[in-house]
């Protein structure tokens, strides 16, 4: 049987990605991107006993061809698209 420990916040789930802001290091440009224009890694792991997912994105610089990490992710709710 499935028993909730602690309740997350549903409305946190639900939400897309929009855009996404990145800093390239090599040349100083900076570009945003939509989805489909960057690649996500999701890194799995553990705190305090409490699975954790963290979402890392990168994009290739526009200006010099460099893998250029986010700088911010804005994100909209579903029931707002």
């Amino acid at each position: 049987m499935i028993q909730i420990v602690k309740p997350g916040d549903r409305r946190k789930a639900m939400q897309v990605v929009q855009s996404v802001r990145f800093a390239c290091g090599n040349c100083g440009c900076v570009f945003t991107g939509e989805p489909g224009d960057f690649q996500v890694q999701e890194l799995y792991g553990s705190n305090n006993g409490v699975g954790v997912v963290e979402r890392d994105y990168f994009c290739e610089c526009p200006n010099c061809g460099e893998t250029a990490p986010a700088e911010a992710v804005k994100t909209v709710p579903i029931y707002e698209l």
